[in-house]
């Protein structure tokens, strides 16, 4: 038997699977924390059983993926819009965004710090040596102002459109060290950069 009937196959092994996920949900009543579970673990059992020929399956796994990346950003848009008219007085309006402001910070220092901290407890970089090269240009680190304005972009729809696009990271090394001063420091951009280097 050819490879691709084995794909075929595979593929159709799969879509049994799903077809009892959702006897289980309108049947059963099973829980979603049960289904992802099991979905969890036949996805292993199929992986190890027919490895090598999951290629179809792949495929489809990838449009789904997809597809909830393209819807995600759009609904998540519109409910903050809708959140944001369902409001109604202006005073609730400040108290949620100066909330929102206050957390945003607190997250932002609690995770500095922790890192400080375990950086410092594990001793981090320690006995690592690394020659620079002959041509390497040192780069200016943002100010600590311009790094908590960075924090605000002025567009939301261009941070979540960066949502559903490639990560930086995963960018060709040129690209990242030639568009952001920090990217040879930290192996990726700020959002401003990356989205000047997609327009780009």
């Amino acid at each position: 038997m050819s490879n691709i009937s084995y794909d075929w196959i595979v593929l159709g092994v799969a879509a049994i699977l799903f077809a009892v996920l959702s006897f289980l949900k309108r049947k059963k009543n099973a829980g979603f924390t049960t289904r992802v579970l099991l979905a969890t673990v036949f996805g292993i059992i199929l992986g190890i059983a027919f490895k090598g020929h999951t290629d179809y399956v792949g495929a489809v796994g990838s449009i789904w993926s997809n597809a909830i990346t393209a819807l995600a950003v759009p609904l998540l848009l519109f409910s903050i819009i809708s959140s944001i008219t369902n409001l109604g007085e202006s005073i609730r309006l400040k108290n949620i965004g100066a909330k929102t402001v206050f957390f945003l910070l607190l997250n932002t220092a609690t995770a500095s710090l922790l890192t400080l901290i375990l950086a410092q407890a594990f001793q981090l970089g320690r006995g690592f040596h690394y020659t620079l090269p002959s041509d390497y240009k040192q780069h200016d680190v943002p100010a600590v102002l311009d790094t908590i304005v960075n924090l605000f972009p002025h567009n939301i729809a261009i941070v979540l459109q960066l949502f559903q696009e490639t990560s930086p990271r995963s960018l060709p090394d040129w690209e990242l060290t030639s568009a952001c001063p920090d990217a040879q420091a930290y192996g990726r951009c700020c959002w401003r950069c990356s989205l000047s280097m997609r327009k780009g």
